[in-house]
């Protein structure tokens, strides 16, 4: 990413963005120049705290933003959306493309619930193997798909090392891991 002007000139989309991986990821994007972003968490709330600049206070503006306090404003959309439905990804962009600058790229980190992941292979059923996959697989599949038609500076999916070595009862983690590596490098490769 071209770190003059690529992260200030546009929006970050964020989804999984209310999980600690995806508040280091904001703060490490605002620290970089980024000054607008999407949270995007599945019905979770999200606390701007973390953002604040230093000896700052955050303010509340519309409902769904905040604005950080300072010379460099920093704009963050909270939005609740399940990444695993294709038109709540869909609307989301149509929605961001309408109101807010270019979105200029993804950071994908939509967790893979750990009740739904918890659970040795003999023991999973194949409708617990999808509630599984889903924020993670037909997330990165839905965020493909809705901004396939105009090039980003990136598109990075969070995975983990379970796809290598996950530990034990950790099969879908592991699987949809695994299933975004492959699907980076076609990404990559398209």
């Amino acid at each position: 990413v071209d770190r003059a002007g690529a992260l200030s000139d546009g929006v970050h989309m964020l989804p999984g963005g209310g999980t600690p991986l995806g508040q280091l990821s904001a703060q490490f994007l605002v620290e970089h120049g980024a000054r607008n972003l999407v949270l995007a968490a599945e019905g979770a709330s999200i606390s701007p705290a973390w953002l604040a600049p230093r000896g700052g206070a955050d303010s509340l503006r519309p409902p769904a933003a905040t604005r950080t306090a300072g010379a460099d404003d920093v704009l963050v959309h909270h939005i609740a959306i399940n990444t695993a439905d294709d038109r709540d990804v869909a609307g989301l962009l149509r929605a961001v493309r309408a109101a807010m600058p270019r979105v200029v790229g993804v950071l994908h980190m939509s967790p893979v619930p750990f009740r739904a992941s918890n659970i040795a292979l003999a023991a999973q059923s194949p409708g617990a193997l999808l509630a599984a996959f889903a924020p993670k697989v037909h997330g990165a599949r839905a965020l493909h798909a809705a901004t396939a038609d105009a090039p980003l500076p990136y598109f990075n999916a969070y995975g983990s090392s379970a796809s290598l070595a996950g530990p034990q009862n950790q099969t879908a983690a592991a699987a949809a891991s695994a299933w975004l590596d492959a699907f980076a490098s076609a990404r990559r490769g398209a």
